[in-house]
């Protein structure tokens, strides 16, 4: 017994000296893919042990060396694969190098390549394509790391999705390339999607994530560790079709995977972001938090250790950067992903015809000059910067036009089915076949001009500018000619060229211009989203027979005026913005220091004082001054009695002419020379900010102005004044508006004289103001019927007296619309006429259920968007229908159906549309932004307007309002009750 003991103790001796691949115990996994402003959020999720999937371009090196870095305890998975891009060699080296050179002290997981399986789609690429990639990464790993690359790089497979009906085939044919490809590799990448009707039930190997360790035998792969680069539900439980609550589909896979998935499992991802094209990128995985708090209570789990390898990189740094290189040209160094912008994209395209408008408020700065002479001179310089500066709508108003794949077209040619109201924009929907080739002849064109693009090295499955171009040409005149076209010229035009855009998408150059008295500088900006705005809609308009082909640009103001001969610098009159604005969807814009001309200097001041600018002081009394010496403020000494003495003034008055006191003088006609100024005074200088963007002037009046595209589909109706009043709103001026972070340092003082610059705040919030685009999405929102539409679904009415709810009902109501409606200026009875309305059912809820519904992060059971995409007790839209499709293609009223969600949440709202305060709060704000009401005590016509635009319609009249419109109704509950 005891040599049986003895030889098991040394098995198990033997077990510990075995090699063993240290892999992390924490199976946790976020897949934020190109969303790098997620990073942080994803790590402190996941936590120790984690892992954080991120998908990148060897130009995003510098970033993921930052987060690795900061923390060194998460597992790092770079997915080195864009759709739509093939790899090729020279991004082998270009991986080789970034993964080379940046430090960290755990192994860096890469996977090459995603899904090459997906027969149909932009990742599918040939068996011979994905073999010979990874045979060159894996070169290029040994030349640039030496044999010892597996030091520092944990190689996975290419990402395969097993529940593809072309995985079976693909690994056939991938092996019959090369048999021993799936045994290469550290571990096996997969997509661990469950098909299953009933999160991982189903027996299929290929849809039940927990059974796809059997699948490694048909890879050749058995026993190798598995990665679930992304991970969920899918099929009838897909993971955008419901929020990540407790009670989802999604939760349950999760909740039970994190416990029972096979040993060989090392990691499972969920995505943090809807799929390409799914339902317009707005699902999230942290909200609710559900799905999120299970994965932070992952346990706590290792990461891998690497150790040093040598480094032969013989590619060029990419200027600025330390861990991200080029091999031809700069424009390599762009970056893929992220709200970041690249060292290239922050180099706009010149733009033209600029909108301005200025801020609502003002600069201070407190200048605080000693009294020299009668001419005093203060020269300075300062460094201006701004951070956090963002678009708003532009974005919101390119996805109306060009549709909701312009940014990813190889998703909308994979789908089978794609369908033309909801997968194409307007310039598809109107303009002829021949224009759209014409465009992308053009586009191609454009980007190989020369100008550093964002699109340097676009290419199509391997197919550059160029050569896209090139084929078009050939393939149109056979065309044309009637000649038959070969089956790779037919996939050419059906898979490879719509994948080409219709217009580009630079940044263009805009300025944020500082204006004072004697005060000069400015910020320049590169702005996304106008430059391809400007393009289509001018298109649009010129198509449409429109004349709006040339608008004059704003004139620019240069205010400095320099100081010559004790020129006082005249007072510049403070300017701010009287215009009404709107807030929305946004995108950022750069300003970044090589923007500026001169970064270290960007605010300069050359002001000339003279001595009437200074306060003057008082010289006190006569005696024992001189005839005519000063004396008071502003007087002089004049002898007077009879003790006066011959050249001293002892007994002498203060002498003002127009002086009350009798000894001294403090005010009245002074005598020129007289006025003593104070050694030093504080002038408080305001300075004023304007916005200056390219094309917006032009935008505006394309599609705005008396000629522009919106008005030809909303000519005035002769027969309703309601309808007018409503059209004219929507078209009333209002600017876009966006906060931004500015801050005023290293004010360099050059003056002869004591002066000190001190800004008022070292950094303060702004209101940039962007021309008539509140203006544009209000009339777009009209013409595409989002706000024309009534939206209002109302319940069912619980209390057979709709319109006298029992005091006990909404006793606590009456509290939170009192406490919301008084915050906002909205008053509560017209909060609760809304909510009658639109959820009387809700009054139904006991004082417990309000107040826990009302609390942060608490959201009400059973809560979701209608097929308008209407949500909450108040009814507000959120761009999601109850599909989870932007179309709300269900939403239909009078025979005519949505093509896109009205989305007021993303204006209006904060928090979640499913708790109780916040829904209530987004309401309020939107009933007081269209009301146009300045107080408490609202006019009918107020009412009217606020009620109109929140329903879309006020001429038709309900039996369950008592015959009465919506605008009725809520007048009268607001008058009457």
């Amino acid at each position: 017994m005891k040599k049986i003991f003895i030889f098991f103790l040394f098995l198990a001796f033997l077990s510990f000296l075995k090699p063993v691949f240290a892999y992390s115990q924490n199976k946790a996994g976020i897949n934020i893919a190109a969303n790098h402003h997620e990073l942080e959020k994803a790590a402190e999720i996941v936590g120790p042990g984690g892992w954080v999937v991120i998908m990148a371009c060897p130009s995003d090196g510098d970033k993921i060396a930052s987060f690795i870095a900061s923390h060194p305890q998460i597992n790092v998975v770079v997915r080195g694969h864009f759709a739509g891009n093939t790899p090729n060699a020279d991004l082998a080296k270009s991986w080789a190098a970034t993964l080379a050179s940046i430090p960290s002290t755990n192994k860096i997981y890469f996977v090459p390549w995603n899904e090459p399986n997906q027969a149909g789609t932009a990742d599918y690429a040939t068996p011979e394509e994905v073999v010979g990639f990874v045979s060159d990464l894996t070169l290029n790993f040994q030349q640039t790391m030496g044999s010892s690359w597996k030091n520092k790089v944990i190689l996975l497979s290419p990402m395969m999705n097993q529940t593809h009906y072309n995985f079976s085939d693909y690994v056939h044919q991938i092996r019959a390339v090369k048999s021993s490809f799936f045994g290469q590799f550290d571990g096996i990448a997969f997509s661990l999607y469950d098909l299953c009707d009933t999160p991982l039930t189903c027996d299929s190997k290929y849809l039940n994530p927990l059974k796809i360790e059997e699948v490694l035998g048909e890879m050749g792969a058995t026993g190798k560790p598995i990665f679930g680069i992304e991970a969920g539900t899918a099929g009838n439980n897909f993971y955008w079709k419901m929020a990540p609550s407790a009670g989802s589909p999604l939760f349950q896979f999760v909740d039970s995977y994190l416990d029972r998935s096979p040993g060989s499992v090392k990691m499972f991802a969920i995505p943090s972001y809807d799929l390409a094209g799914e339902v317009g990128h707005s699902w999230s995985l942290f909200d609710p938090p559900d799905v999120a708090n299970l994965l932070r209570s992952a346990p706590d789990g290792g990461t891998t250790s690497a150790s040093g390898v040598s480094q032969n990189i013989t590619m060029k740094k990419c200027p600025g950067r330390n861990y991200t290189f080029y091999e031809n040209s700069e424009s390599e160094c762009i970056e893929c992903g992220g709200s970041g912008y690249s060292l290239l994209s922050c180099l706009p395209l010149s733009g033209e015809e600029y909108g301005e408008e200025y801020s609502k408020e003002t600069l201070k700065i407190s200048e605080t000059v000693g009294y020299q002479n009668d001419c005093t001179t203060v020269n300075f310089t300062g460094k201006l910067s701004a951070s956090n500066v963002s678009i708003p709508f532009a974005r919101n108003l390119n996805l109306f036009f060009i549709g909701p794949y312009m940014d990813n077209l190889a998703a909308r040619v994979a789908k089978q089915n794609p369908n033309p109201i909801k997968d194409y924009g307007v310039i598809e929907k109107i303009a002829s076949v021949e224009l759209q080739d014409d465009l992308r002849l053009k586009f191609l064109s454009e980007i190989t001009n020369g100008h550093p693009t964002r699109y340097s090295g676009f290419n199509i499955q391997g197919v550059g500018a160029n050569e896209l171009a090139s084929r078009f040409k050939s393939i149109d005149k056979k065309r044309k000619e009637r000649r038959r076209l070969t089956e790779n010229e037919e996939i050419f035009l059906k898979k490879i060229w719509p994948q080409v855009p219709l217009f580009a998408n630079e940044e263009t150059d805009g300025e944020i211009i500082f204006e004072g008295s004697g005060i000069s500088g400015s910020i320049k900006t590169s702005i996304p989203e106008v430059y391809r705005l400007d393009k289509v809609t001018q298109l649009i308009a010129q198509m449409l027979g429109l004349k709006n082909n040339h608008v004059a640009g704003e004139q620019v103001i240069n205010p400095q005026v320099l100081a010559k001969d004790c020129e006082k610098t005249p007072n510049l009159p403070k300017i701010v913005s009287d215009k009404e604005t709107l807030s929305g969807p946004s995108d950022p814009v750069c300003t970044d220091n090589n923007l500026q001309e001169n970064p270290q200097e960007i605010i300069e001041g050359e002001r000339t004082y003279d001595h009437s600018d200074f306060d003057t002081r008082n010289m006190g009394g006569c005696e024992g001054k001189p005839p005519n010496g000063c004396c008071g403020t502003g007087g002089k000494c004049l002898p007077k009695g009879d003790l006066a003495i011959p050249g001293v003034c002892s007994a002498g008055e203060c002498d003002c002419k127009s002086c009350d006191s009798e000894d001294f003088c403090y005010s009245g006609s002074h005598y020129p020379g007289c006025e003593v100024p104070k050694p030093e005074k504080t002038f408080d200088i305001d300075i004023s900010i304007k916005n200056r963007v390219p094309f917006l002037k032009r935008i505006s009046e394309n599609t705005v102005g008396p000629n522009g595209i919106f008005r030809i589909f909303v000519p005035l109706n002769e027969d309703s004044s309601s309808a007018n009043r409503i059209i004219s709103h929507a078209f009333r001026e209002v600017a876009g508006e966006s906060k931004a972070s500015l801050e005023m340092d290293n004010f360099q003082v050059k003056s002869a004289v004591g002066v000190e610059i001190d800004p008022e705040s070292s950094q303060d919030l702004i209101t940039l103001l962007f021309h008539k685009l509140g203006t544009v999405f209000n009339a777009k929102n009209l013409v595409a019927g989002m706000e024309l539409w009534p939206f209002g679904q109302g319940g069912t009415v619980a209390n057979p007296d709709p319109f006298s709810p029992a005091v006990s009902d909404i006793t606590n109501f009456e509290t939170l619309f009192e406490t919301i409606g008084n915050t906002i200026g909205v008053p509560p009875k017209i909060l609760a006429a809304i909510m009658q309305i639109e959820s009387p059912s809700t009054y139904n809820l006991t004082a417990e259920q309000i107040n826990t519904y009302s609390q942060p992060e608490v959201i009400m059971p059973g809560c979701g968007p209608n097929e308008c995409s209407a949500t909450g007790p108040m009814q507000m839209t959120t761009g999601i229908d109850r599909n989870g499709s932007p179309s709300c293609s269900e939403c239909c009223w009078k025979g005519k159906c949505l093509t896109e969600c009205p989305n007021q949440w993303s204006v209006y709202g904060q928090g979640n549309p499913c708790n109780l305060a916040d829904n209530i709060t987004a309401a309020a704000k939107k009933l007081k932004h269209d009301s146009g009401a300045t107080s408490m005590d609202w006019t009918r016509e107020q009412v009217y307007e606020a009620a109109y635009h929140y329903y879309g319609n006020c001429t038709v009249a309900y039996e369950r309002l008592g015959n009465r419109t919506y605008c009725e109704f809520v007048w009268w509950y607001y008058t009457a009750r």
